[in-house]
C-alpha cells in the first residue's frame, strides 16, 4: 500500500529495553520515507543497553530502579498519581497477570482494561498490590512532575498508550539527525 502512493516502508522490531526504558515493551516502528527523497536515510537509534551488560552496553534498567524513589502510596504522600487500582492480582502469565521481578524490566505497561470494567495494571513486585499510575509513568519514563489528568483508568490508559518518553526522544535525535544530514 505504501508503495502504491510513492513510499518505501520498513517495519523495525525494537525492544525499548534495549534503549534504557525499564520495561520490556516490544513494539513495531515502520519508517516510511517518499520514494523521490533517495538522499535521505534514516537509522534507528543505536540500542545502548542489553540484557546483560555485554558488548560495551549498559545492563537493562530494571523496574526496582525506575520506581524505588516513590515513598509507599498507601502512606501520606503528596506524589501526583501515586494512587493504584485495587483489583485483585492474580498471576495467568499474560497481559497485566505476570509476576514482576524486581531485578529485570517491568512487563510491558498495558492501556487496555482487564474486560470487567477495570484497569489492567502490572503487578508490583513485593506482589502485594498494582503498580500506581505514577509508578508505571515512571516505567514509561515519564518525568516524576508530569501530571495525568481524568479517571484512574484513563489515567492508566494514557501512560499505556505513550511511546516511552526516553525512546521518543532518541527517535527524535535520530530524525532531527536526518533532517540536517539531508541538507548536505
Amino acid at each position: 500500500d505504501f508503495a502504491s502512493i510513492g513510499y518505501t516502508a520498513t517495519p523495525n522490531l525494537v525492544n525499548l529495553a534495549d534503549y534504557g526504558v525499564p520495561q520490556t515493551r516490544q513494539r513495531v516502528f515502520i519508517i516510511g520515507m517518499k520514494k523521490t527523497n533517495v538522499d535521505a536515510q534514516f537509522t534507528l537509534p543505536q540500542k545502548t543497553h542489553d540484557r546483560f551488560g555485554a558488548n560495551n552496553l549498559k545492563k537493562w534498567v530494571s523496574i526496582k530502579e525506575a520506581i524505588d524513589h516513590f515513598s509507599d502510596p498507601d502512606g501520606e504522600n503528596d506524589i501526583p498519581n501515586h494512587m493504584y487500582s485495587a483489583y485483585k492480582i492474580a498471576y495467568r502469565n499474560f497481559t497485566g497477570h505476570r509476576f514482576t521481578e524486581p531485578d529485570k524490566p517491568s512487563p510491558t505497561i498495558l492501556a487496555r482494561g482487564n474486560g470487567k470494567g477495570g484497569v489492567c495494571a502490572i503487578p508490583h513486585y513485593n506482589g502485594k498490590r498494582r503498580l500506581t499510575i505514577r509508578e508505571s509513568a515512571a516505567v514509561q519514563t515519564f518525568p516524576d512532575d508530569f501530571v495525568f489528568f481524568g479517571s484512574m483508568t484513563s489515567c492508566y490508559r494514557q501512560v499505556g498508550n505513550a511511546v516511552p518518553c526516553h525512546y521518543a526522544y532518541l527517535l527524535g535525535l535520530a530524525l532531527n539527525k536526518m533532517r540536517k544530514n539531508e541538507g548536505n
